[in-house]
């Protein structure tokens, strides 16, 4: 299926994104992948001011919603701006799952068994850097501690250059019933420059064997923006993920903060190059 087939054609006459519309909303803002944002922490709250907050929602009986995080990657993406430790040498998970049991331990003391989780989600870093028994017994010791709702969303962020059939099996067999796959681009030259070679039968193949599995929900991250990116060969990455057919796709434009990330400074940026691939995905969609 490609961009030219009719019913694409309604959808972007009826979803059309106007010039006024993304001035409006072209604004910076917070980070999705930490909540509560980055703003809003400051040196004012500490330890005791979180089991205050624990507590109230204790008393309230507030449904839970959960987010653990895996920072471990084997290779730095030279795009990325999340909070990740690179090594290639797995010993570095026990110590760190000893530590986050350790959190949850704590934490589970505040939430009784009539709240119970509604969504549970792992990011890093790529989760699926533990091996698929580190990832059964991690889950396995979340359940004992935290009572999950039967329709519960359960999700999980996977690196298709690291992700196995066999990792694949093990999430759902647990009760994962959504994945979300970073993918960023298509292009070979892309890939190159931003150190994320990902070849697109790669990214077919783990996604429909996901469909295979039985996962409720598929989401596909691509960012907008990056080197060697023009709009027509963003256009074309589009047309390839519209064929494979994701639940869900996140678009992100990317951030150069070389002052923040070093590793960003390793490859020259057109400052253009944003504006000129957003104003062809408007007309895609």
């Amino acid at each position: 299926m490609t961009l030219a087939h009719p019913s694409f054609r309604q959808m972007r006459d009826e979803l059309r994104v106007g010039e006024e519309f993304l001035s409006k909303y072209n604004r910076p803002g917070p980070r999705y992948t930490s909540y509560p944002t980055a703003p809003v922490w400051n040196d004012a709250f500490g330890p005791a001011d979180l089991e205050k907050v624990l507590e109230e929602a204790e008393k309230e009986k507030t449904p839970v919603s959960l987010y653990m995080h895996i920072p471990f990657c084997e290779s730095l993406c030279l795009f990325c701006a999340c909070n990740v430790i690179i090594q290639k040498d797995k010993s570095v998970a026990p110590p760190y799952l000893d530590v986050l049991k350790r959190e949850m331990q704590h934490i589970s003391r505040n939430v009784s068994e009539n709240r119970p989780v509604v969504q549970f989600h792992w990011g890093g870093g790529t989760p699926t850097y533990l091996t698929p028994d580190q990832i059964e017994d991690l889950f396995s010791f979340t359940r004992e501690h935290f009572h999950f709702a039967p329709d519960s969303e359960i999700g999980i962020e996977v690196d298709p250059r690291v992700t196995s059939r066999e990792h694949l099996e093990t999430l759902r067999k647990l009760g994962f019933n959504r994945l979300s796959m970073g993918i960023q681009d298509f292009q070979a030259d892309v890939q190159k420059a931003v150190h994320r070679i990902q070849p697109f039968e790669m990214t077919r193949d783990l996604l429909f064997a996901a469909r295979e599995l039985g996962f409720d929900s598929i989401n596909v991250d691509l960012i907008y923006g990056l080197p060697y990116q023009t709009p027509d060969t963003f256009a074309h990455t589009v047309d390839q993920i519209i064929g494979l057919a994701p639940d869900r796709v996140a678009l992100f434009s990317y951030a150069h903060v070389p002052w923040l990330k070093k590793q960003q400074g390793s490859f020259a940026f057109d400052q253009n190059i944003s504006r000129r691939t957003r104003g062809r995905f408007e007309e895609l969609i």
